[in-house]
């Protein structure tokens, strides 16, 4: 991670815990974003229409080196950040 320059990461979280995670963020100003796709769900008595996260269990921050640590510590909510070779996952962007 290359300090004060804001890096997007995947984040994984508790199942099906995404809009929450998503609110949690938003509450404490952290750049995030959640993919939700529109999904008809057949019920016995109704249809309705859902917002679903597109990957499940996933949410992307976009935070700097200095942000890591405190989002890592939230374990009521957050499972794991993702590793790639013992480091965070990263997305990049274009």
């Amino acid at each position: 991670m290359i300090p004060n320059i804001k890096t997007w990461y995947a984040i994984y979280t508790k199942s099906r815990n995404e809009k929450k995670v998503s609110s949690l963020l938003a509450e404490q100003d952290i750049e995030h974003y959640l993919p939700l796709v529109k999904k008809i769900r057949q019920w016995s008595d109704r249809r309705k229409t859902v917002e679903e996260p597109l990957f499940s269990s996933y949410i992307f921050v976009h935070i700097t080196e200095k942000e890591h640590l405190p989002v890592c510590k939230r374990r009521e909510w957050l499972s794991s950040f993702p590793l790639n070779a013992g480091k965070s996952l990263y997305v990049m962007s274009r």
